[in-house]
């Protein structure tokens, strides 16, 4: 599973994750809700879960922080998007700085992966 995701996590999945918070982002403005925002972060947050699962222990062993402070944050949002959706209350600057976080670092990946050229990992 894990070369699969590997495989996808590309320019692709980058313009995916941006245009998805583009959209979400034009629905809140013009239709005054909230709820593609908080479906963008919590799919999102399920995919970064889902892509760290399988290293869950490895992390914890090694103290390896700055995998562990990600997942940490997924698992964050995920429960704020979760339970804003369920219908309990929550801020809304909480959601929305998860949503901007997550468009910052989307576009920072973006341009990342469209500047430079990964040719060999090893």
């Amino acid at each position: 599973m894990r070369d699969f995701i590997d495989q996808l996590m590309g320019t692709g999945a980058a313009w995916v994750i941006v245009l998805a918070h583009v959209a979400a982002l034009a629905w809140a403005i013009l239709r005054k809700s909230t709820t593609p925002a908080l479906i963008v972060n919590l799919v999102l947050a399920a995919a970064v879960l889902a892509y760290n699962a399988d290293h869950l222990g490895i992390m914890i062993e090694y103290r390896d922080v700055m995998p562990l402070a990600l997942t940490i944050y997924a698992v964050a949002a995920f429960v704020f998007a979760a339970c804003t959706l369920a219908g309990l209350r929550v801020p809304a600057w909480i959601n929305w700085t998860v949503f901007g976080i997550n468009f910052s670092l989307g576009v920072l990946l973006l341009v990342f992966l469209a500047t430079f050229k990964i040719t060999r990992l090893f």
